[in-house]
């Protein structure tokens, strides 16, 4: 490779998620410079454009990094889709992936047009993405926060005390779904049941009740079920409840 000429580097690198970690900043300018801008040979071995020949110890010693600080941006690089590496028990071909978006010129037509220009942020997640992606995170987050604290809520009306530990997140998931009013009326629909049947019904432990119990007792089931109480109503209300069960519960969700 020769030292000689120069390459391109465009304003939106700014914008590239590790342009603000300087080790790995450091080391990716270092690669598109030692790059070959053209194909060539090492020892038998067709290097092409966008590659070269080196090693750990020797980009240490170009950058001043030490070993453990370019094996960790080696690490983001390879990561993140910038480079990719080919090791032989003699040397590393490292290879700046898309190494032509950036480095060819535009046409001379196409210069006035910043649209044309491929620059690191077209190939690379940029620090907005990645911002979008915590927002994301956080969001899930929130919505398993308010799931737990639904589900505490709720734990404290119901009558039985017992299994608390398996209710599944998915299932308190669900509840944050349905609605903590929702529920609380069908709590309140299963104490009224228990109250009329307390010679023979046993009652559900929360943890039947909370995982999947509630159902029969929702607003749309358990007006089915007061319409009527002949075996006819109490089939229809069944097969509502099933459809619930199919089209809710059935979607899916895991802790």
């Amino acid at each position: 490779m020769s030292d000689s000429g120069w390459i391109n580097l465009h304003r939106k690198f700014l914008d590239w998620e590790w342009y603000s970690d300087i080790n790995t900043c450091r080391l990716f300018i270092h690669m598109l410079l030692k790059a070959n801008w053209k194909e060539g040979k090492f020892r038998g071995t067709t290097v092409p454009r966008g590659s070269f020949i080196s090693s750990i110890s020797k980009l240490a010693e170009e950058t001043g990094l030490t070993n453990d600080e370019t094996r960790t941006a080696i690490s983001h690089l390879v990561k993140t889709n910038g480079i990719t590496k080919q090791s032989t028990n003699k040397f590393t071909v490292f290879t700046v992936v898309n190494y032509n978006m950036y480095q060819d010129v535009p046409k001379q037509e196409d210069k006035q047009d910043t649209n044309n220009a491929q620059a690191i942020p077209k190939l690379f997640p940029t620090i907005e993405k990645r911002k979008e992606g915590k927002k994301e995170i956080n969001k899930n987050i929130m919505c398993k926060a308010d799931a737990l604290a639904l589900f505490e809520n709720l734990w404290k009306l119901y009558p039985v005390k017992k299994g608390k530990g398996q209710v599944s997140l998915a299932a308190k998931q669900r509840l944050l779904k349905v609605g903590y009013e929702e529920i609380v009326r069908a709590i309140d629909r299963y104490k009224a049941d228990l109250e009329k049947d307390s010679g023979w019904r046993k009652p559900q432990n929360g943890s039947t009740f909370f995982n999947s119990g509630y159902v029969d007792y929702l607003d749309s089931n358990y007006q089915e079920q007061e319409v009527d109480n002949t075996v006819g109503a109490d089939n229809q209300s069944r097969g509502a409840a099933a459809d619930f069960y199919e089209q809710f519960l059935g979607t899916g969700d895991s802790d």
